[in-house]
């Protein structure tokens, strides 16, 4: 099971590549589908999924995935003079490849340097000029270029949260670890038994096989029957509170850990 330091990892690369916005975002969401695949986060795994592929039509289910990726917005309809908010459905890769195409054209369109002279000093000569084809190349890549800011700034967006998510993840899980090992050097003092069943329940919480977890839970359990061994040993004689009566028998583990913290804690 890749690990949370790992993933971490992966996930600074991944913004990193976003970052340097020379890279193509077609070859970065291949390593987003990647990062999500091992986190088992299904919404993301499917959205990169269609990032990498494509998108389907839109529908009540495939509108959340575009709206997630930046892929709906309001663009200004020139004909009708309105703004209409619109899905865009088109690949990365082609957006890209456009966007690409368009900006050689642009340059091939430059105007010729070239001297043209008359010999008629009263001929005005017009040198031909590629202005127009300029003109409308530029527009059209000003139509598609905010499409693929809208997607990169969309999914920056989610790595950058994930990316967050398992930071405090990581600092959690650090907390919870030097606790672990506070817990499992007092339990040493104790029952060095318990201490051993610790670490074994540590590593089947990290499997992702379910027998693994429910071992875990009985070796919890069994690490509990220990301590209470120790701490207040079974009796078939129950123990009276006043009016109730308190079983402390073999099974009662947890009745006896109870009453021995409530005998060390009575006074406070």
């Amino acid at each position: 099971m890749i690990q949370t330091k790992e993933l971490i990892s992966l996930t600074e690369e991944i913004l990193h590549d976003f970052e340097m916005t020379d890279l193509p975002l077609s070859s970065i969401v291949y390593k987003c589908a990647r990062l999500y695949r091992f986190l088992g986060d299904e919404f993301n795994s499917q959205l990169f999924l269609y990032e990498c592929t494509r998108y389907p039509p839109v529908d009540s289910t495939s509108a959340v995935y575009y709206k997630k990726a930046g892929r709906y917005f309001q663009r200004h309809n020139k004909e009708t003079d309105k703004w209409e908010w619109k899905y865009y459905p088109a690949t990365i890769s082609s957006l890209e490849t456009d966007v690409n195409v368009l900006k050689a054209q642009l340059q091939a369109a430059h105007d010729p340097s070239v001297t043209i002279s008359s010999a008629n000093p009263n001929q005005f000569v017009h040198p031909v000029n590629n202005r127009g084809e300029r003109v409308i190349i530029t527009n059209i890549i000003r139509e598609v270029e905010p499409i693929l800011h809208s997607i990169r700034g969309a999914l920056y967006s989610i790595v950058l949260q994930t990316y967050y998510e398992l930071l405090t993840s990581d600092s959690m899980y650090n907390i919870i670890e030097d606790h672990i090992l506070k817990i499992s050097e007092q339990l040493s003092s104790i029952n060095p038994e318990s201490s051993r069943i610790l670490s074994s329940i540590q590593e089947n919480l990290k499997s992702e096989n379910s027998e693994d977890w429910a071992n875990a839970v009985h070796s919890c359990r069994r690490s509990l029957k220990n301590i209470a061994d120790t701490l207040y040993p079974p009796s078939d004689t129950p123990f009276t509170k006043g009016n109730i009566t308190i079983k402390v028998d073999e099974e009662s583990y947890i009745n006896r850990l109870t009453l021995f913290i409530e005998s060390k804690t009575s006074g406070t």
